[in-house]
């Protein structure tokens, strides 16, 4: 667990801050140095983020390093959501969307010296299906064929979670030999994906090495070495104690930390030649409010707290712009197929509006008429809303919403607990915070709440449906957009924020280039 934040310690670190625009991100640097840096071995530090598996197939999570150890099949343009060449060339569908070709260039080989072929990424394919945490994304190939170095895969449907798979290292390429020959268990941490690097030693719950794969040849044009990366050697070291992490950079046995918190950001902001550099990831975290509850079936009193929220005194808990970004919209820019329109018409339509929200409560009969600071209604007070929370982010935020709302009258309990889900589920709360991480706008917009007995969601679902099985991605566009307003006319689910993910790393790695899900490390030396 994370130990507590301190407020004070990081608004002062957030003040002093020069924040500037990068991508999706923000960035700090220090007074740098103009030497060049060449590096034998880069020595990261990952903060709570131990890996679960080699065979990323199998696990059910990874980190954005581990795309060095297990290529992408392909990337997502984020700017017309297509596909583009990074493993393998660039693919073509048929008109129906169930028809999917591409062709897996010669000339790549694995670090055994193994050659890459076809063969290798239908069986990998076949053992997503097969055996894979995403086996029910993966079995929406219905068949799969090569000839020769093209690969063809028949679907039951177009589906953008597939493509999401495909993209990021929940899926990876393994030798066939290994698929033949090992079992799931050996696999997990014995299979040797191909990648830029590979792993060559891993200590449980300390870390792993991983040396350069000589035979790597790559498609992907975020970087400009295709080839074998610069640098032989990575040694990761993963660290439960942040501090501990902060003091082996400052002492200089780490070049890059990943996962960091205020706490790092503090400590190493003013450190010669370090660059912090902030990004958001997938995700929105949201409060959901029960509209079965007494209280809260009232669609007025639900769209009052959506005005009474103040995003920027969250922003401000989490320690400024840096660490945390204000959000009013369910698919951030970094979920695929993000539309501006959204944010925009619903800052303007119900956000931080404290006279309509007093307007609202008034309307349904809601007024402190005592003038105990509490808001009642025929003599009868309000009841207490329990907002229950998981520790954490999550609690952070839960806290200073409570504060924004007890100033308008309401009564909030807030609750920290770890059965936030089957509480929600069991209808056993008033608001809850809710948050999910994922790319795609099909499965998020499902599963980024998780009471889903508060509103008839069978016209929503079907939007959803469109969202994910449509074969065009401008009708996706307006799609995406549409659910979201639907939900959010329903006035069951916030909008709140986004935690940033946060790297800090010497200035002489400036060409790391990050992206959603990942990072490439091709072009430092």
């Amino acid at each position: 667990m994370k130990r507590a934040k301190r407020l004070a310690a990081i608004l002062l670190a957030a003040s002093m801050l020069l924040v500037m625009a990068a991508g999706c991100g923000k960035k700090t640097t220090a007074a740098q140095s103009t030497e060049t840096v060449k590096h034998d071995v880069l020595n990261i530090g990952e903060y709570d983020e131990e890996w679960v598996a080699a065979d990323l197939i199998q696990g059910d999570t990874f980190y954005d390093l581990q795309m060095m150890m297990a290529e992408p099949l392909f990337l997502y343009n984020h700017e017309t959501g297509e596909l583009e060449p990074c493993l393998a060339e660039a693919p073509t569908f048929s008109a129906d969307g169930t028809t999917m070709t591409f062709v897996v260039p010669e000339g790549r080989t694995f670090p055994n010296g193994a050659a890459l072929g076809a063969d290798d990424v239908c069986a990998s394919l076949q053992h997503g299906i097969d055996d894979g945490a995403m086996s029910d994304t993966f079995s929406i190939i219905t068949n799969i064929a090569y000839d020769g170095n093209t690969v063809t895969l028949t679907l039951s449907n177009y589906s953008t979670a597939l493509m999401i798979l495909l993209v990021s290292p929940f899926f990876c390429v393994i030798d066939t030999e290994q698929l033949n020959t090992m079992s799931n268990e050996e696999l997990l941490w014995g299979a040797v994906p191909y990648g830029a690097y590979y792993i060559t030693e891993y200590t449980e719950g300390s870390g792993v090495t991983l040396s350069r794969n000589e035979g790597f040849k790559t498609l992907n044009n975020t970087v400009e070495n295709k080839e074998a990366a610069y640098i032989p050697t990575l040694k990761v070291t993963w660290y439960s104690d942040e501090f501990a992490m902060i003091a082996a950079y400052q002492a200089k046995q780490l070049d890059l930390l990943i996962g960091v918190t205020e706490d790092s950001v503090t400590a190493l902001q003013n450190a010669e030649g370090t660059v912090v550099q902030s990004s958001l990831p997938p995700m929105v975290r949201n409060v959901q409010l029960n509209a079965n509850s007494e209280f809260l079936s009232d669609k007025n009193v639900r769209t009052a707290i959506s005005y009474l929220i103040d995003r920027s005194l969250i922003v401000d808990a989490f320690g400024g712009d840096l660490m945390c970004t204000a959000q009013y919209e369910y698919i951030t820019d970094n979920v695929m197929y993000h539309t501006q329109a959204v944010e925009d018409w619903y800052k303007a339509t119900y956000s931080d509006n404290a006279e309509k929200a007093a307007a609202l409560l008034k309307e349904s009969g809601w007024a402190d008429t005592d003038g105990d600071g509490i808001l009642d209604k025929n003599g009868a007070k309000m009841p207490t809303l329990t907002f229950n929370t998981a520790s954490g982010k999550n609690e952070t935020a839960a806290l200073t919403i409570q504060i924004m709302l007890q100033q308008a009258g309401f009564d909030v309990s807030v609750v920290t607990t770890s059965e936030t889900t089957s509480l929600a589920q069991s209808g056993a709360y008033d608001l809850t915070m809710c948050n999910y991480w994922w790319s795609e706008p099909g499965r998020f917009l499902v599963n980024m709440f998780k009471d889903h007995n508060c509103f008839d969601e069978t016209e929503y679902r079907e939007i959803v449906k469109q969202v994910e099985t449509t074969t065009d991605n401008e009708q996706r566009f307006q799609l995406v957009e549409q659910a979201q307003k639907y939900l959010m006319e329903e006035m069951v689910v916030i909008p709140l924020y986004t935690t940033s993910y946060v790297k800090i790393y010497d200035q002489s790695l400036s060409n790391i280039h990050f992206i959603v899900d990942g990072m490439f490390l091709n072009d430092i030396h």
